[in-house]
């Protein structure tokens, strides 16, 4: 067991690093045989190399022999607000769209996660349970005010029934993460008149188009619900978008996506009905399950092979399952 949480958080933090196994060989000077041995929990480095590994791995020798990627995975966590218009249970084609907000989170190495939902929301949220133990997710469902009072960690805040779809999200997401002294709003370009537009400067931060010189851009940037707040700014942000009493004059700066990206909502059922009819679109073009939410945790290194295998297994009689199984074939192949 020890064994396997080390060789799980050395497969996390290289990845997140961009390394591949022969690029921390080459650094360690050992083989990447040796590499692949430990993340396989077949064995661990040797005392005399761990400093040097922690090193380049961007962490410390005792949240490395702990295997804590959860707590080293930094010091964000993650604030789901739903407002219950559709449930969380609703599925998208093959899998709940609970899977599509937890993935967001995910996909940046947040597991621990505040939920502010209704009652059938949080049943349903709580009847999965089991998965998210298996993915090493820890949910908590503190009203906002409290969670505000006593969380001591930034915060990525996703409201809403949101669905964004292009390449490299991850990329964009840990953009807005970047930093420490600033609360940060995701945005998206666009040529369609919906939504709040959003005008900054050069230093990316939002401004007063009456006050300010706005920077020229192609399009349109609008804002969308999904935020990363350094904690000091967390009441002033909640009070300024409204979800706890108080005013608020806090600046926010943007991160901008790429042309390309689009979203989607399913905050009513014909959202939702349209959210489905696009996922069905992508998936059948690409052959791919789109916002598998098992897939990003073991590409995030959250999860071994074996337990990506027996959640496949545990949904073989679905074609979400069966994807899962095929996950596991291609790659025992290479």
């Amino acid at each position: 067991m020890f064994n396997e949480k080390v060789g799980r958080a050395i497969s996390f933090l290289r990845k997140r690093a961009g390394l591949t196994q022969m690029d921390l060989a080459i650094r360690l000077g050992v083989t990447d045989k040796a590499v692949s041995k430990w993340e396989r929990g077949l064995g661990v480095p040797d005392i005399s190399i761990i400093s040097r590994l922690s090193v380049i791995l961007d962490t410390d020798t005792d949240s490395l022999l702990a295997g804590d990627v959860i707590n080293h995975s930094n010091k964000w966590v993650g604030l789901l607000i739903l407002n219950g218009n559709v449930p969380v249970s609703e599925k998208i084609i093959d899998k709940p769209l609970i899977y599509f907000m937890m993935s967001y989170f995910l996909l940046v190495g947040i597991r621990i996660i505040n939920v502010c939902c209704n009652d059938k929301d949080k049943e349903y949220i709580e009847s999965n349970s089991a998965l998210w133990d298996t993915l090493g997710i820890c949910i908590s469902f503190n009203k906002l005010v409290e969670f505000e009072n006593n969380n001591n960690h930034n915060a990525m805040i996703v409201i809403g029934n949101i669905f964004v779809y292009g390449v490299d999200l991850t990329k964009f997401l840990k953009k807005g993460m970047a930093y420490d002294d600033r609360p940060i709003v995701l945005s998206l370009p666009k040529r369609i008149d919906s939504g709040k537009v959003v005008h900054f400067n050069d230093n990316m931060r939002i401004i007063d188009v009456e006050n300010d010189e706005v920077l020229n851009t192609q399009y349109d940037y609008y804002e969308l619900p999904i935020f990363f707040v350094p904690q000091r700014y967390l009441k002033s942000v909640l009070q300024s978008v409204g979800f706890i009493s108080g005013n608020s004059n806090v600046t926010f700066f943007t991160s901008c996506l790429d042309r390309g990206f689009v979203e989607l909502y399913a905050n009513n059922y014909e959202e939702l009905e349209e959210l489905k009819s696009f996922v069905n679109i992508v998936q059948k073009a690409c052959g791919m399950q789109i916002y598998c939410i098992e897939e990003i945790a073991w590409r995030r290194g959250f999860i071994d092979m074996n337990t990506l295998k027996k959640l496949g297994v545990n949904q073989n009689d679905s074609i979400y399952g069966r994807y899962i199984l095929r996950l596991v074939s291609d790659n025992k192949e290479k």
